[in-house]
């Protein structure tokens, strides 16, 4: 394998090769990550294709089947397919859209098994995702979950909170990958949130 990735333009040429032999997806991405020097990952959409952002969306399209499925952009999935692990739910929502396994995508984390003997994931019914690992991390904290406190209090707490995460000093890739997922469901509620309301979700995310 070469150390520099080639050019997607080899994968292309790959893939119309593959197509003209009837050569299935699976095959082909394998065959693209030995040749072009990229991640499994990578390999999975390009076999297909793809784009990032075309990935994405696809991603984020499969998603929307499940409550609070996380979503991504091209961006994110970039990161990814460069060595960046995803979280467990991310993990199988991947292998269910490029209908693999967590080790054929070059992934570990998948809440789901990746037992050679299982059918492929196109021929599984949708993996049951328990509802603590689906529920957003970002979802608006109810009323009643809390005592009420006041604007000020709230941007008090936030500051303390905020102090005792950089004092401990660490941030795990998973962190990352969160917070990712959650900038990006900020930035989607910005558009149409009043800010004052926007404030107030946020401020609840960091305390």
């Amino acid at each position: 394998m070469d150390h520099k990735p080639h050019r997607p333009s080899c994968a292309q040429r790959l893939r119309e090769d593959a197509a003209d032999r009837g050569e299935p997806v699976q095959e082909t991405a394998h065959r693209i990550h030995a040749h072009c020097g990229v991640t499994l990952l990578r390999a999975h959409r390009l076999a297909r294709g793809l784009t990032l952002q075309e990935a994405a969306d696809g991603l984020n399209d499969l998603g929307a089947r499940y409550e609070a499925a996380p979503r991504a952009d091209g961006d994110q999935l970039g990161h990814w397919e460069k060595g960046r692990q995803p979280r467990p739910v991310t993990v199988d929502l991947l292998c269910e859209f490029y209908a693999s396994t967590a080790q054929g995508l070059g992934l570990r984390g998948s809440s789901q098994s990746s037992s050679p003997d299982e059918p492929p994931a196109e021929e599984r019914a949708p993996a049951r995702r328990s509802q603590q690992a689906l529920t957003p991390a970002v979802a608006p904290r109810r009323a009643a979950d809390t005592v009420p406190l006041s604007f000020e209090q709230q941007i008090d707490a936030a500051r303390r909170s905020v102090d005792r995460t950089l004092a401990v000093g660490t941030v795990t890739p998973m962190q990352l990958d969160l917070l990712d997922e959650q900038l990006l469901w900020a930035r989607e509620q910005y558009v149409y949130t009043p800010p004052a309301p926007m404030i107030e979700i946020l401020l609840g995310h960091l305390f």
